[in-house]
């Protein structure tokens, strides 16, 4: 009987200790918060979408277009090679962006999954991945 019940609360113990260790992104349904910096890897805009070498063709230098999350509520983000900064809230997967020096409203709409951040801006639709 002892034996029994060591059994049971040993497993008892595992499986508390296993509910406690967190889980990585995807695996618990919903994705984390943004943090640190996303590079521009691939803009689509009139079915078309450029990667890699092409965006350099178009005038985008990846590392000058970015989206960086410098604290739990403020980002910049850089369009070539201007930063602009303001302030964020997460929305499920939905990031509202506030950003007083950017467009005629200063607001933006982007969608966070996991390593990466979709942006619609002007009828195009710019990617981040997490660098």
């Amino acid at each position: 009987m002892k034996k029994a019940f060591a059994i049971i609360l040993t497993l008892v113990m595992a499986l508390s200790f296993a509910s406690c260790i967190n889980k990585k992104d995807g695996e618990s349904g919903k994705a984390s918060a943004p943090s640190g910096k996303y590079i521009l890897f691939a803009a689509e805009a009139e079915g078309e979408k450029i990667e890699g070498e092409g965006l350099t063709e178009i005038g985008f230098i990846p590392e000058d277009n970015y989206i960086e999350f410098t604290s739990d509520t403020e980002v910049t983000i850089s369009y070539f090679g201007i930063p602009v900064e303001g302030t964020y809230v997460i929305d499920g997967e939905k990031i509202e962006m506030d950003l007083p020096d950017y467009g005629p409203d200063g607001k933006m709409t982007a969608i966070f999954k996991g390593d990466t951040i979709e942006l619609p801006d002007e009828g195009a639709t710019l990617y981040f991945e997490k660098e």
